[in-house]
């Protein structure tokens, strides 16, 4: 059977999750892995695409490491044309779902490669590796790296770009970087909070998840940005996704954020005149099985009363 159509044949079959687990029983991996390192372009495209399939399944993350996989898909980003990396990019972030093949991944150079794509990649090029460095950003070593690299910068660029998938990919990086203080104050230097509240407003439904999530943690403790947020529009901008939101995860996104803006004395006031009281209180009458959820909630009605 011809290289490209096994390699293909076995991706669409690992877009199920119990195929997933068939496929490296039976030594899908190895063979999957030979075909990244020699060959057409269009052999290894399909090869890194069928890994990527089945790296999103957990117990494959080992798997394809232990195979030598990271090291192959990082040569992809190296040697390979464009259509080939962005692939091979998306396959190491579903790998760096792993805590483990986040280092690994960091060691073989695989952060360089991924910020060069995001600089001077074309657009597919830019979303895969921001939606890889977004999972690699749960390594603290990994957000240093990528700070020292310009990747601040190079995330709120991909804003100005017309891409909802981006700008999720985006949003979620900057979540991530912001879990350090020294990374809150650089994205707000660097005029990154701006455009998460237009993504908030505006975004698809995971963007406006993951902006809402990523201005809970650029405010978190930091009165600054708690009033910048506030200052341009954020309080106003997160009642409505709390209002529209259509999977729960945005609601939850959006109480956590208000929660951390209403630190800020002048928030608490935004908030008050900004008649949110009432959606608030529909948000809590129907979070009857979310505990922690209603909580949140809570935390935030508590200034109505105060």
């Amino acid at each position: 059977m011809d290289k490209q159509k096994a390699a293909t044949g076995l991706g669409q079959l690992a877009q199920h999750s119990v195929n997933q687990e068939k496929i490296a029983q039976e030594g899908g991996i190895a063979v999957l892995i030979a075909q990244l390192r020699s060959g057409r372009a269009c052999v290894k495209k399909a090869a890194a695409m069928a890994l990527q399939n089945l790296a999103v399944h957990a117990t494959n993350h080992e798997r394809i490491a232990d195979e030598a996989g990271i090291f192959w898909l990082i040569h992809l980003l190296e040697t390979e044309p464009a259509d080939v990396r962005s692939v091979a990019a998306d396959a190491l972030g579903n790998l760096a779902g792993n805590t483990v093949n986040q280092v690994i991944i960091a060691e073989q150079r695989g952060i360089v490669h991924l910020i060069r794509m995001l600089n001077m990649g074309g657009l597919n090029e830019k979303v895969a590796a921001a939606g890889a460095l977004r999972n690699l950003a749960m390594n603290a070593d990994n957000r240093e790296k990528i700070v020292e690299q310009g990747g601040i910068d190079l995330l709120i660029r991909l804003f100005q770009i017309r891409s909802p998938e981006g700008h999720a990919a985006a949003a979620g990086a900057l979540r991530n970087l912001a879990m350090d203080d020294a990374n809150k104050d650089s994205i707000a230097k660097r005029a990154g909070i701006a455009p998460l509240i237009a993504v908030v407003r505006t975004g698809t439904v995971e963007a406006r998840k993951a902006a809402a999530a990523a201005l809970r943690n650029v405010a978190f403790q930091h009165p600054v940005n708690q009033f910048i947020i506030g200052d341009l529009g954020g309080i106003p901008a997160l009642i409505d996704l709390i209002k529209t939101a259509t999977i729960d995860e945005q609601k939850k996104q959006a109480i956590w954020a208000l929660e951390a803006l209403i630190d800020h004395p002048d928030n608490r006031k935004r908030l008050v005149e900004s008649g949110a009281l009432p959606i608030l209180e529909q948000a809590w009458e129907s979070s009857n099985r979310a505990v922690l959820l209603k909580t949140h909630i809570e935390n935030v009605l508590a200034v109505f009363v105060d």
